[in-house]
């Protein structure tokens, strides 16, 4: 598959966190990651001579992936909240204990793409989040932002009876699965 998308000029991959997940552990209370799927897949896009970058999505529209997975080793809350017709799952940011192990383990995975000779690392915080969680994006942003400033993040724009601005203020990057025209 990867050389198929070489073949046709593709060069970047988004991956969804349950694709090819990072696995989580509490050791003793430490963020410990196993990225034994994620460095396969990954190998496959550089065997096929991908160069990047390598988009990580840490959740879609109405789930934080990357969050439910941080949650289920760590014991911690998830905000549990219906927004525009649909139940989303994400961070409760009331819980003290979120940033510190959310950073942590987005720290690990950096230090990994380095040491591991991933492609150029961007990240995609949640796919199309206009959808459903847009008010929580810019906290995650900054977040990055104030930990990771040279982490490139993409935001992606798919509705386009929505106003992008808030996206816009929120993200390095803006790719438009719609409405290419405006943007």
């Amino acid at each position: 598959e990867w050389a198929l998308m070489k073949r046709y000029g593709l060069d970047a991959a988004q991956w969804s966190w349950n694709s090819h997940p990072i696995r989580i552990r509490n050791n003793d209370g430490k963020v410990d990651l196993d990225f034994t799927e994620y460095d396969a897949a990954v190998a496959g896009m550089k065997q096929a001579g991908m160069r990047g970058p390598l988009v990580l999505s840490l959740g879609n529209s109405w789930l934080g992936h990357y969050e439910i997975e941080l949650a289920k080793a760590f014991d911690l809350r998830l905000m549990r909240r219906e927004v525009g017709g649909r139940e989303v799952t994400l961070m409760d940011m009331t819980d003290p204990r979120w940033e510190r192990l959310w950073v942590e383990g987005l720290r690990q995975i950096f230090e990994h793409a380095k040491s591991a000779a991933w492609p150029p690392l961007a990240l995609l915080i949640n796919d199309e989040p206009t959808k459903h969680i847009m008010a929580y994006h810019p906290y995650r942003y900054h977040l990055v932002k104030k930990h990771f400033p040279d982490v490139p993040v993409y935001g992606v724009f798919f509705e386009p009876e929505k106003d992008p601005g808030p996206l816009l203020h929120s993200s390095d990057i803006v790719v438009a699965n719609r409405d290419l025209e405006r943007m």
